[in-house]
């Protein structure tokens, strides 16, 4: 299913895998050229990911972390109208 997925996957575009883990899809799709971008909220998924590029050729593959907002950020305090 991946490989029809990285097939359908524009030359000029890049998949987005949010949630990526430790970066088993990104790797799978970096290995078909599929050029892709890791995303998760755990710092070590993300280096777990890192790991994984470091001596495959999935080191195409770019992953970072990113923060969302909780309920103790002031931006969820705000009352709504």
């Amino acid at each position: 299913m991946l490989t029809a997925f990285a097939e359908q996957v524009p030359k000029d575009g890049v998949v987005a895998d949010v949630g990526c883990g430790p970066a088993q899809v990104a790797c799978f799709l970096a290995d078909l050229g599929v050029p892709v971008a890791g995303f998760d909220v755990s710092p070590g998924m993300v280096e777990a990911a890192q790991g994984r590029g470091q001596d495959r050729t999935c080191a195409s593959a770019r992953c970072s972390t990113f923060r969302w907002r909780t309920a103790s950020s002031p931006a969820s305090r705000r009352s709504t109208p």
